[in-house]
């Protein structure tokens, strides 16, 4: 009887074992450890400035005015002002990943110091050519950028002379 147990102990495992073999085969998910996702890399975007905006010799003549530099296009003037050379926009080269959803963010104004003696000029109403949100198409996306400088009266408050500032474009990646 011993042998009669023994015999049928084996062919249980033998069972058992093709039955675990047929359930591998069948069902091979279950055969792995589930792992969680690795989470996506994380997107990072380079932002270098290739030009700065430039509002060029600027004459003052009277007690107010303004001058726009547009992302695209020409200059204008607004009152007792009139520009002597040429006007540049400002250009950021944006390097992301393509299909990348980002924002810019322009300062309310800026203050632009100089002259002499010391002065100062307000910087306003900045624009892009891109929309406040935008998906970038390539690897490398050029942003141009402008806005309008207003003047004062010359001798008071904006002496001759260079002036200058910081601008703080901001670009944020969104996370989709």
């Amino acid at each position: 009887m011993r042998r009669n147990r023994t015999g049928t102990a084996k062919i249980k495992s033998i069972l058992f074992l093709l039955l675990c073999l047929v359930l591998t085969a069948l069902f091979p998910q279950l055969s792995h450890a589930q792992v969680p996702e690795k989470p996506p890399k994380p997107i990072i975007i380079t932002v270098s400035t290739l030009q700065h905006l430039d509002f060029g010799r600027i004459v003052a003549t009277g007690t107010y005015g303004y001058v726009t530099v547009p992302p695209i296009g020409a200059p204008s003037t607004f009152g007792d002002v009139y520009l002597l050379n040429l006007t540049t926009p400002g250009l950021i080269e944006v390097e992301s990943q393509p299909g990348t959803l980002i924002t810019i963010g322009f300062p309310l104004n800026v203050t632009m110091i100089g002259g002499t003696p010391a002065g100062s000029l307000n910087l306003t109403d900045f624009t892009s050519d891109h929309s406040p949100s935008f998906i970038s198409t390539s690897a490398s996306t050029f942003v141009y950028f402008g806005g309008k400088l207003e003047v004062r009266t010359i001798l008071s408050d904006n002496p001759p002379g260079d002036y200058s500032g910081n601008i703080l474009v901001t670009f944020t990646q969104i996370h989709q």
